[in-house]
């Protein structure tokens, strides 16, 4: 299968923002489409103790999980709208929206044999902070086997 996305991966953030130029230039340049994903964590108060990755909520439990799902996912295409709306009208887009460990969804889109490189924003986090959240942008250059673009 002939590569034909540009995967770009967002949590919305400034940074994020950044990198979604730059995935735009490139999937123009090389007469690619442009895969946005967005990974919405599980919710605190899902079954943590035998989900994969049950640690990144830190064990803590909200009154209504299924009602905060609801919140992150209403956000989330709140959010991609206004995304879509600053996009150039001819630029083809595909939207994905999954539930989960963000790196580990990244890297499963990433292993897509339509990928044809990852585009993904940094944020500048003091060394103390990644003990608490892991640089998901340096776990999928360390670990995608396409090419990885990081914008800061």
């Amino acid at each position: 299968m002939d590569k034909q996305y540009i995967l770009y991966p967002t949590d919305f953030s400034e940074s994020s923002t950044h990198a979604l130029q730059q995935a735009l230039d490139l999937a123009k340049m090389s007469h690619q489409k442009l895969r946005l994903l967005h990974v919405i964590s599980r919710p605190y108060g899902d079954d943590i103790t035998t989900a994969p990755h049950h640690e990144d909520n830190f064990g803590i439990v909200v009154a209504n999980a299924k009602e905060q799902q609801a919140h992150l996912a209403a956000y989330a295409t709140e959010r991609i709208r206004a995304l879509l709306a600053d996009l150039p009208p001819d630029q083809e887009v595909e939207i994905q929206i999954d539930k989960g460990n963000a790196t580990s969804q990244i890297l499963a889109e990433a292993a897509r044999e339509d990928v044809a490189m990852v585009v993904i924003g940094c944020h500048h986090h003091a060394p103390f902070t990644h003990w608490l959240h892991p640089n998901v942008a340096a776990q999928v250059v360390n670990k995608a086997h396409c090419p990885v673009l990081v914008v800061r």
